[in-house]
């Protein structure tokens, strides 16, 4: 419909003018430009806060209706297309306007891209297949790692369990159609290339991609242990639960009753 169209596109413009307000005022604050740069930086706090405000009232209403769009319309390329570029603007903005650890509009864009990238995200299912939408935010999430990756702390976490989904299950898929076999191959060179990838990482961004590494293997072990254990308790809970019914087919006297003897003889034992 003409209203969910328009829609669509003014929170596409919305996205990508505060990007562009966030990228004005990030070249202003470095001191680039012409002579009245002395002028715009003394008004550069007051504009900063300015647009961080606009950026904290709309980013979250922005990546809630992106979603929205994305998982209901993954068939369509233009919206799968420019969401995932607003998505991109939004990592950009939330990146640049505030570096701290602790940045809540960086983590929660960057895990919503992530889930992005499969059908099921968290649950290892090695039969999964891909759609189109998840190689596109598989190559939207590879873009930002490439561009921001000394501006990324905790959620190395979700980028790396992604990852590790991935791993396990092919990319290729029935549901792709043959133009996605070069995007594929290029995606699977990507990870491979990961591990050189790192040591262009400064001190403190390869920390924190060793540390969220180090935490989801804790967690992989930690699941397969539990995993174990779970099967472990079944087994020994049905062992158990057939000695009881034995030993309740046994009389006081440590002999099997008559009933127990019947059915042995029914089943041809």
């Amino acid at each position: 419909p003409p209203a969910t169209w328009l829609a669509f596109r003014c929170i596409i413009a919305l996205v990508h003018s505060t990007k562009e307000a966030v990228s004005a005022g990030t070249l202003s604050s470095s001191g680039r430009g012409n002579e009245s740069s002395y002028n715009t930086c003394k008004s550069q706090p007051n504009r900063n806060h300015f647009i961080d405000a606009i950026l904290n009232g709309s980013f979250a209403p922005s990546v809630s209706v992106l979603q929205h769009y994305i998982k209901r319309m993954y068939g369509s390329h233009v919206v799968v297309s420019q969401t995932l570029e607003s998505y991109e603007e939004l990592a950009f903005a939330s990146m640049a306007m505030d570096r701290a650890p602790d940045n809540l509009r960086r983590h929660a864009i960057l895990t919503s891209l992530c889930k992005l990238c499969l059908p099921s995200w968290g649950k290892k299912r090695t039969n999964t297949q891909l759609k189109e939408s998840n190689i596109d935010a598989i190559w939207t999430l590879i873009r930002i790692i490439h561009t921001h990756y000394e501006d990324i702390f905790d959620e190395w976490h979700p980028i790396l369990s992604t990852l590790d989904q991935l791993s396990s299950i092919s990319m290729s898929s029935k549901k792709l159609p043959d133009t996605y076999a070069n995007s594929v191959n290029d995606i699977s060179c990507s990870f491979v290339r990961l591990p050189e990838f790192t040591t262009s990482f400064s001190s403190e961004a390869l920390s924190h991609f060793v540390t969220s590494l180090i935490k989801l293997s804790n967690g992989t072990l930690f699941g397969i242990q539990t995993e174990r254990s779970s099967n472990l308790s079944r087994e020994t809970s049905g062992k158990l639960s057939l000695s009881e019914n034995t030993i309740d087919k046994v009389d006081n006297s440590g002999q099997i009753s008559d009933n127990f003897s019947k059915e042995s003889s029914l089943g041809g034992n």
